[in-house]
């Protein structure tokens, strides 16, 4: 965050095994000597608490909970971590646990934006205008009024397209801080490209 003195948690939804990965737990692969979750995690260092939601060994660091039923979907899950933040915080980051570029500065630019004007939340966008639903900053009680619309097997879009939204573009970047790696190829190549830029979601 751009600002210290805002306090905020961050909901990481790591879901269930990865069919594509052959059954892996994505979050804990490596990229570039880190698991994909640390790497998220290390993107929102002043966040607490940090909630991760889904088969995970729960850490000093991190609380751990889960959906029930599990697999019931990221809107479920965002919702379920939700519930273990304060009602003291007042800002929730809700983050994939796969964003192995996901970074400080993008959490910082989603801040900045969230502050100039009168929204919800903020979500980061891609080159087509499509939202990220799973890189978004919100204000905690607009989250809480949309988790309860959430039930299993609803999306994210369901859950939170009715708040208003504010949304980031980020110009410059050699890879992506929604790069998610969902396949063994997209792991290969979130691999190389850490290894040819060791700074890439640092």
């Amino acid at each position: 965050m751009t600002d210290a003195r805002e306090s905020y948690a961050a909901v990481i939804v790591a879901g269930g095994r990865g069919r594509r990965m052959a059954d892996a737990s994505k979050p804990l692969v490596t990229v570039g000597g880190r698991t994909i979750l640390r790497r998220v995690l290390d993107a929102v260092p002043g966040a607490r608490p940090r909630i991760v939601v889904g088969d995970i060994a729960p850490a000093d660091d991190y609380l751990v909970t889960a959906e029930e039923p599990p697999g019931s979907g990221p809107a479920y899950a965002a919702a379920a971590g939700l519930a273990e933040v304060p009602d003291s915080v007042p800002l929730v980051a809700v983050l994939a646990a796969d964003l192995p570029f996901l970074d400080a500065d993008a959490i910082s630019a989603l801040a900045r934006a969230l502050r100039t004007g009168e929204h919800d939340g903020a979500v980061l966008v891609d080159e087509d205008g499509h939202r990220q639903w799973l890189c978004g900053l919100w204000r905690a009680e607009a989250l809480r009024g949309a988790a309860q619309h959430a039930r299993p097997g609803s999306g994210m879009r369901h859950m939170l397209g009715r708040l208003a939204i504010a949304d980031v573009f980020l110009d410059g970047r050699v890879v992506a801080p929604w790069f998610d790696c969902d396949t063994p190829q997209a792991l290969a190549l979130a691999r190389r490209l850490a290894d040819e830029d060791p700074d890439a979601g640092s």
